[in-house]
């Protein structure tokens, strides 16, 4: 009886553990990520040549895309609700 009870307190720990990491982790990629891609898109808008208009089209269709991929994480926060 008391080792299911110790199993469940070690398997309980370990999601708690793993639900912090994704947290921390989620968050240091927001506030990574946003200033990162949009200096990316400056970048790309003010000082790219008229020769990579196409390649410019493309980064920041790129960079918007990750800008608000990094925004519903960061507001969702996606967690696995698996349990043992």
């Amino acid at each position: 009886m008391q080792d299911a009870s110790l199993d469940s307190i070690e398997s309980l720990a370990k999601t708690v553990m793993w639900e912090n990491v994704i947290r921390i982790s989620t968050t240091l990629s927001f506030c990574l990520g946003v200033p990162l891609n949009a200096l990316l898109v400056w970048t790309v808008v003010r000082h790219s040549p008229d020769e990579l208009k196409v390649y410019r089209k493309v980064l920041v269709q790129t960079a918007l895309i990750d800008l608000t991929f990094l925004t519903m994480c960061f507001l969702v926060q996606p967690v696995s609700h698996i349990r043992q």
